[in-house]
Formats: structure tokens, C-alpha cells, sequence
């Protein structure tokens, strides 16, 4: 199996983990399991971020850059609803 392909798995399957152990974290109802579930949580959340920056600089996740304009739009657009919500 080529590196581009395993790496691609890796990261599919530490984003599902990921959001099994985010479920856990607002559904637990003990402290100490809570926090269990945190620290799992966040120790995946790093690694995950290692495998994306390295398949970053293989060229095998391109991202786009995005111009300010279109950010802008998105935090006009959040924060229109946030402060709706607020209402």
C-alpha cells in the first residue's frame, strides 16, 4: 500500500475516533471518566494534527489559500447569527 493511501486512512480513522471520544466527553456522566475521555481526546487531536501537516508537505492534502474577502464574509455572516441568537 502506497504512503499517500495509508496516511489517508490514518486520518480518516482518527477523525471518527475523534468524534466517538467528543460524544463521550459531553455525554459522560462520571468526572473522572469525563476527563479520561478529554486527555484521549486531545492526545489524538495532536497526533491527527501531525499526520495532516506531514501529508501537508508531501502534497498529498493540498489546502487552498483563502483571501481575505471570503473570510470576512464568514465572520460577518457567524456573527450575525450569534448576535441574533442572543435576541
Amino acid at each position: 500500500m502506497e504512503d499517500k493511501l495509508i496516511m489517508t486512512n490514518l486520518l480518516d480513522t482518527s477523525k471518527s475516533v475523534c468524534n466517538l471520544l467528543n460524544q463521550g466527553t459531553i455525554e459522560s456522566n462520571d468526572t473522572e471518566v469525563c476527563n479520561t475521555y478529554k486527555k484521549v481526546l486531545q492526545t489524538l487531536l495532536t497526533m491527527q494534527h501531525e499526520m495532516y501537516k506531514t501529508m501537508q508537505e508531501e502534497g498529498w492534502y493540498p489546502v487552498e489559500d483563502v483571501k481575505q474577502p471570503a473570510v470576512n464574509k464568514v465572520k460577518t455572516k457567524f456573527t450575525k447569527t450569534t448576535s441574533q441568537k442572543g435576541e
